[in-house]
């Protein structure tokens, strides 16, 4: 199952990945940067918004959504996360899911992040937020260099 990388429609993305948010609908605000997922048939498969960008600590933040755990391949997500800490020279992503969501902990956790905290009672009582992170030499150690990537 071929997939392809959608850039360019940042607010059709943002849009999709909003509607699929089971808990909190976010609400981006410029700037910020989509990548779509494609299936064969062209439709939107799986959508990651990485905004809240603060360029004097190099930090950003990551929403993603899918209507399929397969959305996202290991190239698809060497190509947006090149993007990010190669042009926009980010050095800590950060991002937040339900304690209760596993599939999505199991994905952050594939990709290379950490789990670093737990916001207690964040989506409502006894409905805890899982805090993770992903430093770029962290990053850089699972996937390779990001000048390597920008290379290929």
């Amino acid at each position: 199952m071929k997939r392809h990388l959608l850039t360019g429609h940042d607010a059709d993305v943002a849009r999709f990945v909003a509607d699929l948010a089971p808990i909190e609908k976010p609400k981006w605000v410029e700037p910020y940067w989509a990548f779509g997922v494609l299936k064969e048939d062209g439709s939107l498969c799986a959508g990651v918004v990485f905004s809240d960008w603060k360029p004097d600590f190099r930090t950003i933040e990551v929403s993603a959504s899918a209507v399929s755990s397969y959305g996202i391949s290991t190239q698809i997500v060497t190509t947006m996360y090149g993007f990010v800490f190669g042009q926009l020279d980010v050095f800590r992503i950060f991002a937040r899911t339900s304690s209760r969501n596993a599939k999505a902990q199991k994905m952050l956790r594939h990709v290379g992040y950490t789990a670093e905290a737990v916001q207690g009672h964040y989506y409502g009582p006894n409905h805890h937020a899982a805090c993770w992170r992903l430093l770029r030499p962290e990053y850089e150690r699972k996937w390779g260099s990001v000048m390597e990537q920008k290379a290929a």
